[in-house]
Protein backbone atom coordinates (compact mmCIF):
# COMPACT_ATOMS: atom_id res chain seq x y z
CA UNK A 1 0.00 0.00 0.00
CA UNK A 2 1.77 3.46 -1.16
CA UNK A 3 0.23 5.29 1.91
CA UNK A 4 -1.01 5.80 4.74
CA UNK A 5 -3.89 8.26 6.39
CA UNK A 6 -3.20 8.82 9.97
CA UNK A 7 -0.93 8.12 13.17
CA UNK A 8 -3.87 6.25 14.30
CA UNK A 9 -3.65 3.48 11.59
CA UNK A 10 0.00 3.83 10.15
CA UNK A 11 1.45 1.59 12.30
CA UNK A 12 0.16 -1.57 10.41
CA UNK A 13 0.23 0.47 7.18
CA UNK A 14 3.48 1.82 7.55
CA UNK A 15 5.77 -1.70 7.89
CA UNK A 16 3.36 -3.03 5.00
CA UNK A 17 4.20 0.10 2.81
CA UNK A 18 8.08 -0.76 3.87
CA UNK A 19 8.30 -4.01 3.27
CA UNK A 20 6.68 -3.19 0.12
CA UNK A 21 8.85 0.03 -1.18
CA UNK A 22 12.50 -0.48 0.14
CA UNK A 23 14.10 2.64 -0.61
CA UNK A 24 14.41 4.01 -3.04
CA UNK A 25 13.67 38.25 19.97
CA UNK A 26 15.11 40.60 18.91
CA UNK A 27 14.47 40.53 23.40
CA UNK A 28 12.41 43.30 24.68
CA UNK A 29 14.79 45.82 25.94
CA UNK A 30 12.34 47.64 29.05
CA UNK A 31 13.24 51.42 28.69
CA UNK A 32 13.68 52.75 32.32
CA UNK A 33 12.60 56.40 32.15
CA UNK A 34 15.66 59.18 33.24
CA UNK A 35 15.24 60.09 37.03
CA UNK A 36 14.05 63.61 36.89
CA UNK A 37 16.59 66.19 38.04
CA UNK A 38 16.63 67.47 41.79
CA UNK A 39 17.00 70.77 42.45
CA UNK A 40 19.56 72.34 44.42
CA UNK A 41 20.27 75.41 46.47
CA UNK A 42 23.48 75.99 45.31
CA UNK A 43 25.50 75.21 42.18
CA UNK A 44 29.07 74.39 42.79
CA UNK A 45 31.53 75.22 39.94
CA UNK A 46 33.89 71.98 39.30
CA UNK A 47 37.37 72.11 39.53
CA UNK A 48 39.41 72.95 36.73
CA UNK A 49 41.05 69.76 35.24
CA UNK A 50 44.73 69.58 35.51
CA UNK A 51 45.33 67.23 32.88
CA UNK A 52 44.26 67.74 29.23
CA UNK A 53 41.36 65.44 28.58
CA UNK A 54 41.44 62.06 26.73
CA UNK A 55 39.49 61.93 23.39
CA UNK A 56 37.59 58.22 24.05
CA UNK A 57 37.84 55.49 20.56
CA UNK A 58 34.58 55.48 18.64
CA UNK A 59 33.04 52.30 18.98
CA UNK A 60 32.26 50.32 16.00
CA UNK A 61 28.79 50.07 15.25
CA UNK A 62 27.50 47.02 16.34
CA UNK A 63 23.81 47.11 14.42
CA UNK A 64 25.62 45.86 11.08
CA UNK A 65 22.40 44.73 8.91
CA UNK A 66 21.38 40.86 7.69
CA UNK A 67 22.81 39.68 4.56
CA UNK A 68 19.98 39.84 2.25
CA UNK A 69 18.07 36.22 1.43
CA UNK A 70 19.19 34.85 -1.60
CA UNK A 71 16.80 33.06 -4.36
CA UNK A 72 17.61 29.52 -4.02
CA UNK A 73 17.72 26.90 -6.89
CA UNK A 74 14.58 24.81 -6.93
CA UNK A 75 14.86 21.66 -8.79
CA UNK A 76 11.53 20.45 -11.43
CA UNK A 77 10.21 17.00 -11.36
CA UNK A 78 7.03 15.75 -12.99
CA UNK A 79 3.77 15.87 -11.53
CA UNK A 80 3.56 12.78 -12.15
CA UNK A 81 6.95 11.79 -10.41
CA UNK A 82 6.35 14.12 -7.45
CA UNK A 83 2.77 13.92 -6.18
CA UNK A 84 1.80 10.40 -7.33
CA UNK A 85 4.84 7.98 -7.47
CA UNK A 86 4.28 5.28 -5.22
CA UNK A 87 6.38 4.97 -1.94
CA UNK A 88 7.76 8.15 -2.57
CA UNK A 89 7.01 9.62 1.61
CA UNK A 90 5.67 12.67 -0.15
CA UNK A 91 2.07 12.12 0.58
CA UNK A 92 -0.05 14.89 0.23
CA UNK A 93 -2.73 15.28 3.60
CA UNK A 94 -0.91 13.49 5.80
CA UNK A 95 0.54 15.09 9.22
CA UNK A 96 4.22 13.33 9.66
CA UNK A 97 4.81 15.49 13.47
CA UNK A 98 3.93 12.17 15.54
CA UNK A 99 5.44 9.73 13.13
CA UNK A 100 8.32 10.56 15.77
CA UNK A 101 6.88 8.25 17.54
CA UNK A 102 7.81 4.74 15.24
CA UNK A 103 11.17 2.72 15.38
CA UNK A 104 10.64 2.37 11.77
CA UNK A 105 10.83 6.49 10.22
CA UNK A 106 9.36 6.52 6.48
CA UNK A 107 9.37 10.40 6.28
CA UNK A 108 13.41 10.25 7.17
CA UNK A 109 15.13 13.08 4.84
CA UNK A 110 17.32 10.96 3.39
CA UNK A 111 14.65 8.45 1.81
CA UNK A 112 13.07 11.54 0.19
CA UNK A 113 16.44 12.81 -0.93
CA UNK A 114 17.64 9.82 -2.45
CA UNK A 115 14.69 9.91 -4.67
CA UNK A 116 13.93 13.72 -5.28
CA UNK A 117 17.31 15.52 -4.61
CA UNK A 118 17.04 19.56 -3.86
CA UNK A 119 19.53 21.67 -1.95
CA UNK A 120 16.49 24.36 -1.85
CA UNK A 121 17.06 24.48 1.80
CA UNK A 122 15.67 27.77 3.81
CA UNK A 123 15.47 28.66 7.55
CA UNK A 124 12.66 31.01 7.68
CA UNK A 125 12.67 34.02 10.49
CA UNK A 126 10.26 31.70 12.13
CA UNK A 127 12.96 29.84 13.21
CA UNK A 128 11.31 26.33 10.53
CA UNK A 129 13.12 24.94 8.03
CA UNK A 130 11.87 23.71 4.84
CA UNK A 131 12.88 22.27 1.34
CA UNK A 132 10.98 23.01 -1.50
CA UNK A 133 10.72 21.18 -5.12
CA UNK A 134 8.66 22.65 -8.43
CA UNK A 135 6.40 20.62 -10.49
CA UNK A 136 6.26 20.96 -14.31
CA UNK A 137 2.21 21.49 -13.40
CA UNK A 138 3.58 24.83 -12.07
CA UNK A 139 2.82 23.92 -8.52
CA UNK A 140 5.41 24.66 -5.63
CA UNK A 141 6.08 22.12 -3.20
CA UNK A 142 7.14 22.60 0.61
CA UNK A 143 8.57 20.53 3.32
CA UNK A 144 9.33 21.31 6.50
CA UNK A 145 11.66 19.85 8.70
CA UNK A 146 12.32 18.12 12.26
CA UNK A 147 15.98 17.89 13.19
CA UNK A 148 16.39 14.71 15.43
CA UNK A 149 19.79 14.13 17.34
CA UNK A 150 20.74 11.33 14.39
CA UNK A 151 18.70 12.14 11.85
CA UNK A 152 16.13 14.41 10.03
CA UNK A 153 12.62 13.58 9.36
CA UNK A 154 9.58 15.84 7.97
CA UNK A 155 6.77 17.25 9.99
CA UNK A 156 3.80 19.27 9.85
CA UNK A 157 1.78 18.67 6.45
CA UNK A 158 3.45 19.21 3.29
CA UNK A 159 2.53 22.42 1.61
CA UNK A 160 1.52 22.36 -2.09
CA UNK A 161 0.85 25.81 -4.15
CA UNK A 162 -0.54 26.74 -7.40
CA UNK A 163 -2.22 30.70 -7.58
CA UNK A 164 -2.05 32.13 -4.80
CA UNK A 165 -5.88 33.26 -3.23
CA UNK A 166 -7.06 34.22 -0.24
CA UNK A 167 -9.61 33.67 2.76
CA UNK A 168 -12.45 35.66 1.03
CA UNK A 169 -12.21 33.26 -1.92
CA UNK A 170 -13.24 30.57 0.16
CA UNK A 171 -16.20 32.03 1.55
CA UNK A 172 -19.11 30.66 0.17
CA UNK A 173 -18.00 26.98 1.01
CA UNK A 174 -19.71 25.19 4.06
CA UNK A 175 -20.07 21.81 5.96
CA UNK A 176 -21.14 19.11 3.34
CA UNK A 177 -20.07 20.66 -0.08
CA UNK A 178 -18.17 18.05 -2.17
CA UNK A 179 -14.62 18.54 -2.94
CA UNK A 180 -15.11 19.51 -6.47
CA UNK A 181 -16.40 22.67 -5.03
CA UNK A 182 -13.31 23.59 -3.56
CA UNK A 183 -11.02 22.44 -6.95
CA UNK A 184 -12.80 25.15 -8.62
CA UNK A 185 -11.04 27.65 -6.27
CA UNK A 186 -7.89 26.12 -5.75
CA UNK A 187 -6.51 23.25 -7.88
CA UNK A 188 -4.08 22.18 -5.32
CA UNK A 189 -7.13 20.46 -4.18
CA UNK A 190 -7.36 17.99 -7.24
CA UNK A 191 -3.86 17.01 -6.17
CA UNK A 192 -5.21 16.07 -2.39
CA UNK A 193 -8.05 14.53 -4.27
CA UNK A 194 -6.75 12.45 -6.28
CA UNK A 195 -4.19 11.04 -3.59
CA UNK A 196 -7.26 10.16 -1.63
CA UNK A 197 -8.87 8.27 -4.43
CA UNK A 198 -5.55 6.48 -5.55
CA UNK A 199 -5.52 4.47 -2.25
CA UNK A 200 -6.82 1.29 -1.64
CA UNK A 201 -6.81 1.58 1.69
CA UNK A 202 -9.12 4.98 2.05
CA UNK A 203 -12.36 3.21 2.36
CA UNK A 204 -14.88 5.36 4.68
CA UNK A 205 -14.82 2.34 7.37
CA UNK A 206 -11.10 3.50 7.45
CA UNK A 207 -11.04 6.99 6.74
CA UNK A 208 -13.53 7.66 9.26
CA UNK A 209 -11.90 5.53 12.26
CA UNK A 210 -9.10 8.02 11.52
CA UNK A 211 -11.09 11.09 11.46
CA UNK A 212 -12.69 10.54 15.16
CA UNK A 213 -8.82 9.83 15.96
CA UNK A 214 -8.14 13.37 15.21
CA UNK A 215 -6.50 12.65 12.04
CA UNK A 216 -9.57 13.41 8.54
CA UNK A 217 -8.39 13.63 5.20
CA UNK A 218 -7.83 17.14 4.70
CA UNK A 219 -6.47 19.79 2.37
CA UNK A 220 -4.33 22.66 2.51
CA UNK A 221 -4.01 25.73 1.42
CA UNK A 222 -1.82 27.92 1.50
CA UNK A 223 -3.12 32.03 1.31
CA UNK A 224 -2.42 35.70 0.84
CA UNK A 225 -3.70 35.86 4.11
CA UNK A 226 -3.02 32.86 6.17
CA UNK A 227 -3.41 29.06 5.91
CA UNK A 228 -6.59 27.26 5.32
CA UNK A 229 -7.51 23.63 6.52
CA UNK A 230 -10.09 21.97 5.21
CA UNK A 231 -11.30 18.30 6.74
CA UNK A 232 -13.12 15.78 4.13
CA UNK A 233 -15.88 13.24 5.69
CA UNK A 234 -15.52 9.64 3.02
CA UNK A 235 -19.18 9.18 1.72
CA UNK A 236 -20.19 5.31 1.15
CA UNK A 237 -19.54 5.61 -2.29
CA UNK A 238 -15.97 7.09 -2.04
CA UNK A 239 -16.75 11.35 -2.52
CA UNK A 240 -15.43 13.48 -0.30
CA UNK A 241 -17.42 16.18 1.69
CA UNK A 242 -15.89 18.96 3.75
CA UNK A 243 -16.77 18.31 7.51
CA UNK A 244 -14.83 21.30 8.98
CA UNK A 245 -12.49 23.78 8.36
CA UNK A 246 -9.75 25.69 10.00
CA UNK A 247 -8.39 29.08 9.02
CA UNK A 248 -5.19 30.40 10.98
CA UNK A 249 -4.33 33.53 9.68
CA UNK A 250 -1.06 33.77 11.09
CA UNK A 251 0.00 30.40 9.43
CA UNK A 252 0.03 28.73 12.31
CA UNK A 253 -1.55 25.14 12.89
CA UNK A 254 -1.84 22.74 15.79
CA UNK A 255 -0.48 19.33 15.35
CA UNK A 256 -0.60 15.97 17.75
CA UNK A 257 2.62 15.57 18.87
CA UNK A 258 4.36 13.26 21.99
CA UNK A 259 5.55 15.26 25.01
CA UNK A 260 7.68 14.44 27.78
CA UNK A 261 3.88 13.49 29.82
CA UNK A 262 2.59 11.96 26.67
CA UNK A 263 0.25 13.48 23.80
CA UNK A 264 0.46 17.63 23.45
CA UNK A 265 -0.16 19.78 20.66
CA UNK A 266 2.06 21.51 19.33
CA UNK A 267 2.01 24.70 16.97
CA UNK A 268 3.82 24.74 14.22
CA UNK A 269 4.43 27.91 11.69
CA UNK A 270 3.94 27.50 8.06
CA UNK A 271 4.90 30.94 6.84
CA UNK A 272 7.06 31.06 3.95
CA UNK A 273 9.80 33.38 3.20
CA UNK A 274 8.63 35.79 0.49
CA UNK A 275 11.26 35.81 -1.79
CA UNK A 276 10.54 31.33 -1.73
CA UNK A 277 6.59 32.07 -2.88
CA UNK A 278 5.88 31.69 -6.64
CA UNK A 279 6.19 34.04 -9.12
CA UNK A 280 2.88 34.85 -10.34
Amino acid sequence: MKRFICTALAATMALSLFSACKPQEQTAVKITPEPEATAVSEVTKAPEPTTEPTEEPTAEPTNTPEPKAEKLDIPVYPDEELFFTPCTELNLGQDYTGFIEFSIILNDLDRILEMFPTDALRKADTGEEYIIYDSEGGYREYIFLRRLQRRTITKGYYIVIGDMRSYSDFAQLKVGDPIEDVEKIDSVASLFKRQFLDVDGYVPETVNEAADSGYPLCSIHYLTDGILKIDYDMLDDRSLVISNTVYSPDYTLLHRDMGDDGIIYAPLNYRIEPIDLPEK
